[in-house]
Parts: C-alpha cells; structure tokens; sequence
C-alpha cells in the first residue's frame, strides 16, 4: 500500500504528503504535496482517496494551467494538424477571446468543476457579450462545446481527472423554423430574377441545394451541360477568412457528390457560360480553360492573391 501523511499548518489547514509512483520517463518515485483545508478527519479522507487514485492509475500531477492557457494551446494544435479550417480556428479564437477569458480564462483547468460552468453559462445570459450585454443561447452553447472539446483533450492527456463542462449541459437552443417555398412562391421567384445576373446562381443553389461555398467554388470542369443527363460535381467549397479567400474540400467524404441537373438549371446553366464566353472573346482574352469558374464572382475573387488552399495557391 502506498504511503502518506498529514501535517497541520494552521487552523484547519493541513499539508498532504503522498507516494505518487514512478516517473514514466526517469523511472524516479514522485512524491507530491497538497495543501488542504478542512478538519483532520477530511484531510485523512482526502489523503485516502489521493492513494487509492495513484492505485488505480487515476491520478493526475497538480499543474498551475489555466483554462485560457490550454483552451489556446488546443486550437493551436487543431489547426496546426489541419484538424479545423482557418475559419473555424478564427472562430474559436473569437469565443475564447470574449466568451472565456473573461469569465473563467484565469481559473484553474484542474479545479474546474460543473458548478463553475453553470455559473459562466448565468454570467453568459446576462453579460456575455463583448460590449457587455446578454448573449444569446446559441452563441453559449458554442462557446460550450468548444470548452468542452478542449476538457475532453486535457482527459486524454492526463491533464483533469474528468470533463466537467460534461457534466454541465449548455442552455437549450429553441429549433429555428425552416420556410419552405411552394410551387408558386418558387415560380415567382424565376420570374422575378430571369435576366439578372445573379439569376444562375440562384436557380443553381435553389434547385440542387448546394450550400453558399461549394456553389462560388465551381468550376466548369466540374459541369457537365453536353450529355443527355446533365451533372454537376461538387469537390470544393470557397471560405473567407481574415487572411483572405482560400479554397477548402468539403467537411465529409458524403459532401463530395454529383448531382443531376434539372432542365431549367442546365439550361440556364449553357446561357451563363455563352455570355462568359462572349464576353472574354470580346476582351481579347480567349476562351476559358476547363479550371474556369462558373461563377462570375468567384472568378473575381479568385484573382486575389490571397484565395489559396492547404497546399498552395490555385
């Protein structure tokens, strides 16, 4: 059985002597202190549980870590081994910077406990924005979750004995009601936006549901308008950052997908691609190569030097 005792230091203040185990890596016994405060029976129960921890291999080395010191070593990390984007990394640093640091970013990760997490959700709802005033339920559960993902981590690496953002849930977040043109509504539509110039675009995103990102990042490689059923493939998504535009591969492998294209798609479709190709024959500027965008405005973007992707620029 491993060893240890209590020494008094003051009114019921106690100093906690214990065997922690062999250094994993000099293969030395570790012998750590704890400064306790309660009554001498609380300090031998707490010296007791101490033991049996570095029994069961439960046990965890004090450390002065703060909750804002590893929250931003893990998205560091995140993003340096490409486990987020850029935007997603921005964002992180966002809630940490006005949702955590301000309110528990000085409290020690070790000494987190559920009770502390309800209280930063309270001072969250009242005054958790960054000029001062109450934050939304949406935005808390997402300051929430990133806490919780850099808890889990600290877990695995020996850092906390437990997750306590885990066992505190984060405010509930009312379901957004999804509106959902009709027949009519989406005929109006058309109409209202046939001769536009953003009228492909539309008619693209409304009738194959492809998201903001992945429709500025086509290009008419990726469009097949000559055969009897037209398609399209998606492989790529544009994101802005504050270092620029860049080009990202979807989250999963299922966001890599070929959809069929309606007619009125195709064909509005062939008609944006004619106008493209006049207009560049106009210019002087030849015709487009199969990387060309089809869409005007990421073509614009596209020129700037900062649209860019993981593994160079484009």
């Amino acid at each position: 059985m491993r060893k240890g005792f209590i020494r008094q230091r003051g009114k019921e203040s106690w100093q906690i002597k214990f065997d922690a185990g062999r250094d994993p890596t000099t293969g030395k016994r570790q012998t750590q202190f704890l400064t306790f405060r309660g009554t001498r029976k609380e300090a031998r129960l707490k010296l007791a549980e101490l033991i049996a921890s570095v029994g069961k291999g439960s046990y965890v080395n004090q450390s002065s870590l703060t909750v804002l010191e590893h929250v931003r070593v893990r998205i560091e990390q995140w993003q340096a081994l490409e486990k987020i984007t850029p935007k997603t990394a921005e964002r992180y640093r966002e809630l940490l910077d006005n949702q955590i640091a301000p309110h528990i970013g000085k409290a020690s990760l070790q000494k987190l406990k559920p009770a502390d997490i309800e209280r930063w959700h309270a001072t969250l709802k009242k005054r958790g924005r960054k000029d001062g005033g109450a934050l939304g339920a949406r935005t808390i559960r997402h300051a929430h979750r990133l806490l919780s993902k850099a808890l889990k981590e600290a877990m695995r690496h020996d850092l906390v004995v437990r997750n306590a953002a885990a066992a505190e849930p984060p405010p509930h977040v009312d379901a957004e009601e999804v509106v959902v043109l009709d027949g009519e509504q989406i005929k109006s539509l058309v109409e209202r936006l046939r001769g536009r110039a953003i009228y492909p675009r539309v008619i693209t995103a409304l009738f194959t549901g492809v998201r903001r990102g992945e429709l500025l990042a086509l290009r008419w490689r990726d469009v097949d308008l000559d055969t009897k059923e037209p398609s399209l493939r998606v492989r790529e998504a544009i994101e802005e950052t504050k270092a620029g535009l860049r080009l990202k591969t979807p989250k999963t492998e299922n966001s890599v997908r070929e959809i069929s294209l309606p007619d009125i798609v195709a064909g509005a479709l062939r008609e944006h691609r004619r106008q493209q190709l006049e207009q560049r024959v106009a210019l002087g500027l030849g015709k487009w190569d199969d990387t060309a965008y089809s869409s005007r405005s990421s073509m614009a973007r596209h020129s700037r030097p900062a649209l860019s992707r993981k593994s160079g620029r484009t």
